[in-house]
């Protein structure tokens, strides 16, 4: 079964510093005998492009090519050196070339994907509407992302060196979100920690890292004010989380709390009387 119709030959193959190895030591044969070993492989090969030597012997292979089977093994070896073979499949009996699968044709790479005539001249879709469909979509899928990342971010500040982050807009509105902070002040002191940090200093967005400097700041700056005066109750007022004691009566208290009670108990007996 055929795997790969063709492959790429460039023009200037023969310049390749490999194949002029080939070509150096055994002439022409070795360049013949180089290309025709891929041609084998392509098309006796499996679908992984290995062809074991059991399948397609080397007397077989030297036969189609008309050399002995000595010159072809010698051959095979100056191609295993400059890594044209693969060593290690080739001790196991199995012909196989890495490269050989990057220079498949379209046929093989495709597998009938969406394009335009091949080269066996077989009408595929056309590719106009498989692009023009995916264009569409992803038109529409970035218009969403668009609309989505506007509504969560108005505006968002993305400066990639320091100098375009040092702007009037910018500090306008770090001012307007850290009143307690000298914004010009800090952006002399972060220019100076970047000239002398400069591995440090390298930032993928100096946006963020000038809002983090500047929200660090303001935060000292509110650690170290003053916190605002409260006058301490006095001792009898302070509350432990225990319940208050009333406070003691007197016995001139006690004694009119008294009366008062035998007074409303004689009222009550007196009603209950008449």
């Amino acid at each position: 079964m055929v795997k790969i119709k063709w492959f790429k030959h460039f023009s200037d193959a023969h310049q390749h510093p490999k194949i002029k190895q080939l070509i150096r030591e055994f002439g022409s044969d070795g360049y013949l005998i180089c290309f025709v070993t891929f041609e084998i492989i392509s098309h006796y090969g499996d679908k992984y492009l290995r062809l074991s030597l059991k399948k397609y012997s080397k007397e077989a292979i030297s036969n189609d090519l008309g050399c002995s089977k000595d010159v072809l093994e010698k051959v095979w070896t100056c191609m295993l050196d400059e890594d044209l073979l693969d060593e290690k499949f080739y001790k196991e009996g199995i012909l196989y070339s890495k490269k050989l699968k990057q220079y498949s044709d379209d046929y093989t790479k495709r597998v009938r994907r969406d394009s335009e005539h091949t080269t066996e001249k077989v009408a595929l879709r056309s590719r106009s509407r498989s692009r023009s469909r995916s264009r569409s979509r992803s038109r529409s899928r970035s218009r969403s992302r668009i609309e989505v990342d506007k509504k969560k971010t108005p505006h968002t500040y993305n400066y990639p060196t320091f100098e375009e982050a040092n702007n009037s807009e910018f500090k306008t509105y770090l001012k307007s979100i850290y009143p307690e902070v000298d914004i010009d002040e800090q952006f002399l002191e972060m220019e100076s920690w970047i000239k002398t940090n400069p591995r440090k200093g390298q930032k993928k967005n100096y946006a963020r890292f000038v809002r983090n400097w500047i929200s660090k700041t303001a935060k000292q700056i509110r650690e170290q004010q003053p916190k605002p005066f409260k006058p301490e109750p006095p001792p009898e007022e302070k509350d432990n989380g225990l319940p208050k004691e009333k406070p003691k009566l007197t016995e001139e208290e006690l004694e009119q709390i008294h009366q008062e009670r035998i007074a409303l108990q004689k009222k009550i007996k007196e009603t209950k009387d008449t």
